[in-house]
């Protein structure tokens, strides 16, 4: 079955193409920031010179009148107004100490270089505009163009302001600073010995102190960088730290972002604090076309718009595109993590805050990955749109698409998260996934998922994803690799993955627990529906030779040959293995330890009691008081999983059973209804869909129990057809690369799929019936007619999608 790795632009990027060209960087404005018009009247009293600015009065307003140069930064807390006026002001120092007035239609040119060191204990980033800004009252900013470079080797530096919003006693204020269509042209370039100095295109460090809960501190619209941010700590291409409550809007960074010591970003190297519980932080129509490069020696953060956010009440990221590699290259034994949109969060605090992380309508088309010096017992999480989502209590990814290949090589002796998923690496409390695709190819050395990689075990609900899907290729070097997640850990409690209208295209290799939807859950339940899987399965372990007698270890799969046929087993306990013909049975010798009613069990252990003369065993899947009824038997309120205690017999095939087609199971009660999940013959070793009893049995359902098709099927559109009928509408259609494909619900045609049609002969696709004009045939009221998909004004003009007449 052909793969879906030729579809450039899919679903979500269709579905922002109208909202990712910031209004105030587009090609025709990048010459003209700064600017007036010719006819344009400024008001205030003239500066004809560097003595005229240096006598300003710190209320007045002022308008230069000619193009200035100054080597002396204004001391005063300038309060009034400066208008540019078109004019240029080149310095060798920030034109302001503190800026508490406005300033608009300026040009700065020169190079600023800082050779003082910041007050001790205390961020002094500086800018060549200003050295401080709203730290006494509310600033705005207006088309102002930094066109000189910036450099310090004692502290943080930025295009324009060093420190907004800060008071050096409460280190915030309540004040507002607004940017509104500015750019930065300059390099920003710092290094010295601590991280925390912080650099940024526009901005260094803006804390803020307001606790009002929607009010924004910092706005910062229609802004841009095209300078180069190099620092040892915490850069990004329009701000380094932002602290304070922030709506950020068509803001753009072409420049390469490169971090020496601590986290990075293409935007924004951290958005908000740890505790920001009153705060909103909005990142709306962005995009970063730069790349994002560590190169240092901590914990790696990255990401092509933040690299590291803090707890807050909501963190929205709406429409906002990566263009650019994400990658570093650590010069010491580190771990990290990386993502398209998101590096990481900070995860302390996140019950008490309850906050929402929304990712809405994004798209990554940047490589993410990782090389050089490798920590053996360090973490790597890293996804294409987020690294991690563990800061927030409530995280949804809506609409969003990652088109780039994710890796982590990193070598894993130690058997370390080295975890990767095409959206999310890693996620931890409610995640939930709606019209998400993976359309890059997934490695990592250990958990890989197509859309994500592993699920945490502190969700407070079910994990839900609905219409989400992989088209690459996903490898995992380690357990736990799936077409659509690679780990789903719900603690062995009642939460559990569900996944309605959800595919995996892609080919999926692991070494043990490989699948196509899910590679392994620790669930007592799971929910599948109208999903289907396509592309082939594999386990590249080898299954181990047994004999008469030898003991086998659970969950590992075995061989052994009668005569010259090779025959198959999984050991579902740890036992003797007694082999006749082709009959296998494991006397069970694990430990157990008897118990009562009322006995304090440990989580993990194995337990045995006696019911009407039957002995049965159970391992406790948490700690607590048991309560035995019978044969009903729970854990500290928890029912646990019961087998009469007896030497088991093992189902043997003729035939590998390395993988499985849906999903690896570690419960012997997980009952799921199959019915409506379509796999391609012959894409698992068995074209089983989940294997059960991680302690005593392995249970297996088999492909009576699931609907099969085959590649000419799905390549037909007879498996689009036959999930629209299952589920009552046109959910999926076929797309023109020859694959199911998800409807997008977004209001725009996409010109990349379309409803089959089924004529009681053959399965037809309009979408081959587009003349070679790009027209639907006349009268055709049906076709979904090819669209000019008008990507980004700044990355694609358009993108014209057409297909010929399919051939018979």
């Amino acid at each position: 079955m052909k793969k879906a790795l030729l579809i450039l632009l899919t679903l979500t990027m269709v579905m922002s193409c109208m909202a990712i060209a910031p209004l105030g960087v587009a090609a025709e404005d990048e010459v003209v920031i700064g600017a007036v018009a010719a006819d344009y009247k400024p008001e205030g009293t003239a500066i004809n010179s560097a003595a005229d600015f240096a006598a300003m009065k710190a209320d007045g307003s002022y308008y230069l009148a000619a193009d200035i140069t100054i080597d002396k930064t204004y001391e005063a807390n300038f309060t009034g107004s400066l208008d540019g006026n078109g004019k240029t002001i080149t310095t060798t120092v920030p034109v302001f100490e503190q800026l508490n007035g406005n300033v608009k239609n300026l040009t700065l040119a020169g190079a600023v270089t800082s050779d003082v060191a910041g007050e001790a204990g205390y961020d002094e980033a500086t800018g060549v505009l200003a050295h401080y800004a709203a730290n006494g009252a509310n600033v705005t900013i207006e088309n102002v163009c930094n066109k000189a470079s910036a450099t310090s080797s004692y502290r943080g530096m930025a295009g324009l302001v060093g420190n907004g919003l800060v008071d050096k006693d409460t280190k915030g204020t309540y004040y507002v600073l607004t940017f509104k269509k500015c750019a930065n042209y300059g390099n920003v370039t710092t290094d010295f010995p601590s991280a925390n100095l912080d650099s940024g295109g526009i901005i260094g460090y803006a804390p803020g102190a307001r606790e009002d809960v929607g009010t924004y501190q910092l706005v910062m619209e229609d802004c841009a960088n095209y300078g180069r941010i190099y620092a040892m700590g915490r850069p990004g291409g329009i701000a380094g730290v932002i602290e304070g409550a922030t709506y950020m809007k068509n803001c753009v960074n072409y420049g390469e972002v490169s971090a020496m010591d601590n986290y990075c970003g293409g935007l924004v190297g951290r958005f908000g604090p740890n505790d920001a519980s009153y705060a909103d932080y909005i990142m709306e129509d962005c995009v970063n076309n730069g790349d994002v490069f560590y190169n240092g020696a901590k914990t790696v953060q990255l990401g092509g718009m933040v690299g590291y956010t803090g707890n807050a009440r909501l963190l929205h990221f709406k429409n906002c595109v990566n263009n650019g590699s994400i990658s570093a290259y650590p010069n010491a034994a580190c771990g990290g993590q990386a993502g398209g949109i998101i590096g990481s969060q900070y995860d302390t605090n996140v019950a008490t805050i309850d906050g929402s992380m929304i990712f809405e309508n994004c798209v990554n088309n940047g490589e993410v990955n990782i090389y050089g010096n490798w920590g053996a017992d360090k973490a790597w999480r890293m996804g294409g749109i987020a690294g991690t989502a563990y800061g927030f209590m409530n995280t949804k990814f809506i609409n969003c698409t990652n088109n780039a290949n994710v890796s982590c090589t990193a070598p894993n002796p130690n058997n370390k998260d080295r975890i990767v998923g095409g959206i999310l690496g890693i996620g931890k409390y409610n995640v939930s996934m709606t019209n998400c695709i993976n359309n890059g190819d997934i490695e990592a050395t250990g958990n890989a998922g197509g859309v994500i990689g592993y699920l945490n075990n502190s969700a407070d609900e079910n994990w839900v994803l609905t219409g989400c899907g992989n088209n690459g290729n996903v490898i995992g070097g380690g357990n736990n690799v799936g077409g659509v997640i690679g780990y789903a850990n719900s603690g062995r409690i009642f939460r559990c993955p569900k996944l309605t209208y959800c595919f995996s295209n892609g080919d999926i290799t692991g070494v043990k627990y490989v699948s196509g939807l899910v590679g392994y859950a620790t669930t007592p339940d799971a929910e599948f529906k109208y999903c289907y899987v396509g592309g082939s399965i594999n386990n590249a372990t080898a299954a181990k030779e047994i004999a008469n007698g030898d003991t086998a270890v659970v969950q590992t799969e075995y061989t052994f040959k009668v005569g010259d046929t090779s025959y198959y087993f999984y050991a579902p306990i740890k036992g003797v293995v007694t082999i006749d013909g082709t009959n296998v049975t494991i006397a069970d010798t694990t430990s157990y330890i008897e118990v009562k009613s009322g006995d304090t069990l440990t989580s993990g252990k194995y337990y045995t009691f006696t019911y009407n003369d039957v002995k049965y065993a159970f391992c406790a899947v948490t700690k607590g008081e048991v309560t035995i009824d019978g044969d009903t038997v729970t854990v500290a309120g928890r029912e646990q999983d019961i087998i009469p205690y007896a030497d088991v017999n093992v189902d043997v095939y003729d035939h590998r059973i390395n993988t499985f087609a849906i999903m690896w199971n570690d419960r012997t009660t997980c009952e799921m209804d199959f019915s409506t999940v379509i796999i391609e013959e012959g894409v698992a070793g068995l074209n089983y869909c989940y294997g059960g009893g991680n302690y005593f049995r392995c249970t297996y359902t088999s492909d009576s129990d699931v609907t099969t098709a085959t590649a000419e099927e799905f390549e037909s559109g007879a498996v689009a057809v036959a999930l629209n009928n299952m589920i009552g509408e046109d959910i999926f259609r076929q797309n023109i690369n020859s694959e199911v494909f998800m409807l997008d619900t977004y209001p725009t045609t996409d010109a990349t799929h379309a409803v089959v049609y089924y004529n009681g002969v053959e399965y037809t696709n309009p979408m081959y019936e587009i003349n070679s004009d790009v027209t639907p045939p006349t009268g055709d009221a049906t076709v979904y007619v090819v669209i000019a998909l008008a990507v980004s004004t700044i990355s694609l003009a358009a993108l014209a999608v057409v297909k010929k007449r399919k051939e018979n």
